[in-house]
């Protein structure tokens, strides 16, 4: 096992700051993603809804009518 000096131990713990640092910006970076496709989602769905129910009332009305 090679001896670790004290520059080598700093760049050590320097280097795992960093990759902490990216890998909690990269969480948040998923985390938007995932909001903004939920979002997009929902947009779309509540959108299919509605034509889904406007053809509905068109049925009854010219069934009824």
């Amino acid at each position: 096992m090679a001896k670790m000096t004290k520059t080598t131990q700093t760049k050590t713990r320097g280097q795992a700051a960093v990759e902490y640092i990216l890998l909690v910006a990269l969480g948040l970076f998923v985390l938007v993603i995932a909001f903004a496709l939920a979002n997009y989602v929902k947009n779309f769905a509540d959108a299919t809804l509605l034509e889904v129910a406007v053809n509905r009332n068109e049925t009854i009305a010219m069934i009824t009518g």
